[in-house]
């Protein structure tokens, strides 16, 4: 189902006792699972020795399955190194052993020599090879993955300039994978990978319908590839969300316990390497194992999403909905009436520019003003004039438009210099058009009435004086540097909220991990971190709150995983991560090549990300969790005694509808007119906020 470092976790202590292992057939299937999981991993030198032993031992055992099985994956490695010869020679050398023997898996061989021929650009016999897979395919439902000789053949006639045929191939395999969802493990990581792994068969949809609506002026196209790239958008936080009761209350005693574990060992990770990484994906197994038992799927819901969205948009509201393609990108711009469809660059030229336009805002470098301008008229400037002018606009982006910052684009000249768009509209990001709702304007008062928790200036160090006054204090320690400017910008923040209800500030020894579920308890509404954030070893890309070095803490310091928080019940309220790039878009763990999504999304300089689930691990884990709005960084922000966030919490505060999305432009525009340091976009453009 995706995770393929957990699928090696599984299978490396058996692979290690394989040589006691006395028979063939057994030797053989271990052997081809090992070499599978290298492949994935793209360990492909290593992949093939296993996968020719693997065929050898079958070969002993008269296992013909296994061994037709070997030699796919043989061609599949030869495939990834574009060796065709041997790529071809090793799947016909499958296919000849299926069809002497009868064995019913015959459409698995053509599957795979049709992908060849794509790729060989033999576009004749990719066609008749796929056509032919496809049928048989319908006599042998033993296919894993039937939806990929569907999506395949699609493929073909999509090169072939055959849009018709191929939308209607990729609305089969779409069905399919619908289907899938429902036997997937009902674990949120294994949901999220799949993701990852559906991801294309989404794209291949979208792509091709948009391009035949715009093309054919359909509107019912235009409204289906809506439909999908919604549907696909962020399902895995979303079936989270919509589970029919709280699944947390099903979950054994144990898991917590196993979770403890978890973040002992991602502490162990950081600081030995990869000693502890073995350990910690055989927790994270178990974690899995016991989530799903916990846990149920639903059926991909069949709403009009057209319909829901434009119902949940009031008369100051504007949805802009994107899809990155390689051929073309998307975006969808809706009103409470309107429903338009516009095409934009490929994938390749907005995700270079997105990064581009990141590093120079980020940097303060004088190039950001004009890749603004560019990238403002590249995604916005076809859109209708009525529909820019709403105030409050809500974001769903796609691929590397997580990177960019919105805020900072420049939409025109004003009296002082460029105008950015956050001087004109309200910018909120939402996981997707299919999980948002129109917030309940009364329900909202009352989650943000409450009180302010605030967390930071934590001990990080052995420079630290307090560090040196723990009792039993630690032989080692993370050496992250002091934040002591956290402890006044908890302070300041709490003054601007102003709620009734005294605030709860740890800091110190008190920014303990126990003492935040306590502290969400009640009538809390906000809370407010000021620390560090450093890498998840178990998940590249993900976050880990950096809390405190305490005693009875791992040596390492107490770490707040986006998996113990997506444990935590919260009702409502706002949650800030105020740390460095708190909010980064993430590389999924276990992410291979071979599992699916858009290759031309990926670079060595721009890693692959989830499909609707960009958000950072922290970001979604606080949704997760319940949250109604996160606001974290896009990169390292200084140590400061939070004037932004002081700007916000007061205008949030004194707003009639407790907007934060409101609240935060306002506070983002005073620190433009500041005129010091705050008024540069590498200051105030980092901040960004998501939710419902």
């Amino acid at each position: 189902m995706g995770d393929v470092e957990a699928a090696a976790a599984a299978i490396e202590d058996d692979f290690r006792r394989l040589d006691r292992w006395p028979r063939p057939g057994h030797r053989a299937r271990l052997l081809l699972q090992v070499g599978t999981v290298r492949m994935e991993q793209n360990r492909t030198a290593e992949a093939v020795p296993l996968l020719r032993r693997a065929v050898r031992e079958a070969d002993l055992a008269a296992d013909l399955r296994s061994m037709a099985a070997g030699f796919d994956r043989l061609g599949l490695c030869f495939l990834r190194r574009k060796d065709w010869p041997e790529a071809e020679a090793s799947f016909v050398e499958g296919f000849r052993i299926r069809k002497l023997n009868r064995l019913d898996e015959t459409a698995r061989s053509l599957r795979n020599l049709a992908t060849l021929k794509l790729a060989m650009g033999d576009l004749p016999a990719a066609e008749a090879l796929s056509s032919r897979a496809v049928a048989l395919a319908l006599a042998q439902p033993t296919l894993a993955s039937p939806w990929t000789i569907y999506h395949l053949r699609g493929r073909v006639y999509r090169r072939q300039g055959r849009l018709k045929d191929a939308l209607a191939d990729f609305r089969a395999a779409l069905e399919l994978t619908r289907r899938f969802r429902l036997e997937v493990l009902p674990a949120d990581s294994i949901r999220a990978l799949t993701d990852v792994r559906l991801d294309e068969i989404y794209s291949s949809f979208v792509e091709t319908a948009a391009l035949l609506a715009l093309g054919r002026n359909r509107a019912d196209l235009a409204r289906e590839a809506f439909q999908a790239a919604e549907e696909n958008r962020g399902a895995s936080l979303r079936a989270l969300l919509e589970e029919p009761d709280d699944w947390r209350s099903r979950l054994p005693a144990r898991y917590w316990q196993v979770l403890a574990g978890t973040h002992a060992a991602e502490a162990d990770v950081l600081r030995s390497g990869a000693a502890a990484r073995g350990r910690l994906h055989k927790m994270r197994n178990a974690l899995v194992e016991m989530e799903y038992k916990a846990r149920s799927n639903r059926p991909v819901e069949g709403e009009n999403l057209v319909r829901r969205a434009q119902g949940n948009l009031d008369a100051r509201s504007a949805l802009f909905s994107f899809h990155l393609s390689g051929e073309a990108s998307f975006l969808w711009a809706l009103t409470e009436k309107d429903f338009r469809l516009y095409r934009l660059p490929p994938a390749a030229s907005l995700s270079s520019r997105a990064v581009a336009f990141e590093r120079a805002v980020s940097n303060g470098e004088p190039e950001a003003e004009g890749l603004g301008r560019e990238l403002y008229q590249a995604l916005f400037g076809a859109v209708a004039p009525h529909i820019l002018a709403r105030p409050r606009w809500l974001l769903a982006p796609d691929a590397q438009l997580f990177r960019l910052p919105f805020a900072a684009l420049v939409a025109g000249t004003g009296r002082q210099g460029p105008e950015y768009l956050v001087e004109r509209s309200a910018l909120q990001l939402i996981p997707g058009a299919a999980g948002w709702k129109h917030p309940d304007a009364a329900a909202r008062l009352r989650r943000l009435s409450g009180r302010f928790v605030g967390v930071a200036d934590g001990i990080y160090n052995r420079a630290d004086p307090r560090w040196r006054q723990l009792p039993g204090r630690p032989a080692l320690t993370s050496d992250l540097p002091r934040l002591p400017a956290g402890r006044r910008e908890i302070e300041s923040c709490s003054r601007a909220w102003n709620a009734p209800a005294p605030p709860l500030l740890l800091t110190g020894t008190r920014a303990v991990k126990t003492g935040i579920p306590a502290a969400l308890a009640g009538d809390s509404s906000i809370i407010h971190f000021a620390v560090h954030v450093v890498q998840a070893p178990s998940a590249p890309g993900g976050g880990l709150i950096h809390l405190v070095l305490s005693p009875a803490g791992p040596p390492g310091g107490e770490l707040l995983s986006p998996l113990e928080i997506s444990a935590l019940r919260l009702n409502g309220g706002l949650v800030v991560v105020n740390g460095c790039s708190s909010g980064a878009p993430p590389q999924p763990a276990g992410y291979s090549p071979g599992l699916g999504g858009r290759p031309w999304l990926a670079s060595a300089a721009t890693p692959p990300v989830l499909p609707g689930n960009e958000l950072n691990r922290l970001t979604r884990a606080w949704l997760a969790a319940g949250a109604d709005a996160v606001a974290a960084t896009r990169w390292p922000s200084p140590d400061e005694d939070g004037r932004l966030f002081s700007s916000f919490y007061r205008r949030l505060r004194e707003s009639a509808d407790r907007d934060p999305a409101m609240a935060l432009r306002q506070a983002q525009v005073e620190m433009l007119a500041s005129g010091g340091w705050t008024s540069s976009p590498s200051y105030w453009a980092s901040f960004f906020l998501v939710g419902n």
